[in-house]
């Protein structure tokens, strides 16, 4: 990593705010699928495209979502560190669960499991060992387990009645799929807007990227007819991803200038304590030298005691 902190900061800034536009790469994964043999081949006992543009859009996701933890985890303070090692842990599970190709069932009680003693063995006394009052802590923990909540949703349901709410399934194949989908980018959002409150350096704002495209992704959701999934959201968001970029890049022009500031001081505080400390070995060493003259001498007459007083008189008021 670079020694200069505000290039530093430029790059986690730089990839915060690129990291959500790598989901938008599978709409060429169909393309590829069927233009590469060695893929189609590859993939065969998993699918067939429709099946690979899913597996490519959710491990790109899940490469955005763990790099961005990543950069979380080095630089956010202790207290919800617990959360964010949770969620990680939780990706990764999901990635080998989709990597083994298990069933939904199956890949849902490893995920439990796993989030369980997750949680134990990162709290060290176990779960008695929860900081109570720190609830972004406690809200990063319940996102995995939110996830997971929504395998109680009947299969091939087209609304689902809550008695309250009825919730249909929104254009997709069952209400299980999109409260699936509908809660994971929830938990995303959740979980980045915590690190935008929790964060307190000017790269903040760079988080507000991927807020961003997320909130414009459950509109399109709830509220659009549009059958296009993440495809279309960086256009909609376009004008404010530009205004959010030129703040960042403004407010990395302040930081640098006051880096360049704070070296300046810095600099010259060192040298003016340099010469102090110069100044007073010295002084100290002229009066050392005044003393031992005197102790060398066994007597002295009424002129040499005046002019000893002189010079150390002298000396003090330097």
């Amino acid at each position: 990593m670079p020694k200069n902190p505000v290039l530093r900061d430029g790059l986690k800034a730089m990839a915060i705010f690129l990291l959500p536009f790598l989901s938008y790469l599978h709409v060429y994964s169909s393309k590829i699928y069927h233009e590469s043999n060695l893929i189609s081949t590859l993939f065969l006992n998993y699918g067939d495209s429709l099946h690979f543009d899913f597996w490519v859009y959710y491990n790109l996701i899940q490469v955005q979502i763990i790099i961005s933890l990543i950069i979380w985890l080095y630089n956010c303070n202790g207290k919800i560190r617990l959360g964010i090692k949770t969620i990680l842990i939780w990706l990764l599970i999901s990635e080998v669960g989709l990597l083994l190709n298990l069933n939904y069932f199956n890949s849902v009680i490893i995920k439990f499991l796993g989030l369980t003693l997750t949680v134990i063995y990162f709290s060290k006394d176990g779960l008695l060992a929860l900081n109570s009052k720190n609830y972004f802590n406690l809200l990063l923990l319940a996102q995995p387990f939110l996830n997971l909540s929504t395998i109680f949703v009947p299969e091939n349901l087209i609304q689902l009645d809550l008695l309250i709410l009825i919730i249909p399934n929104f254009g997709y194949a069952d209400v299980g799929i999109f409260l699936n989908t509908i809660v994971f980018k929830s938990n995303l959002f959740i979980i980045y807007s915590i690190w935008f409150l929790t964060e307190k350096r000017w790269w903040r704002y760079a988080i507000l990227s991927p807020i961003l495209l997320l909130g414009n992704q459950v509109y399109n959701i709830l509220f659009t007819k549009s059958k296009a999934i993440d495809e279309i959201e960086p256009y909609q968001s376009g004008p404010f991803l530009l205004t959010l970029l030129i703040v960042l890049l403004l407010l990395a022009k302040v930081a640098e200038d006051q880096e360049k500031i704070k070296q300046f001081l810095q600099n010259h505080y060192r040298t003016i304590e340099h010469m102090v400390e110069n100044r007073f070995s010295k002084r100290q060493q002229t009066i050392e030298d005044h003393k031992k003259s005197v102790n060398n001498k066994k007597t002295l007459n009424n002129e040499e005691l005046i002019e000893l007083r002189e010079k150390l008189e002298n000396e003090l008021r330097k």
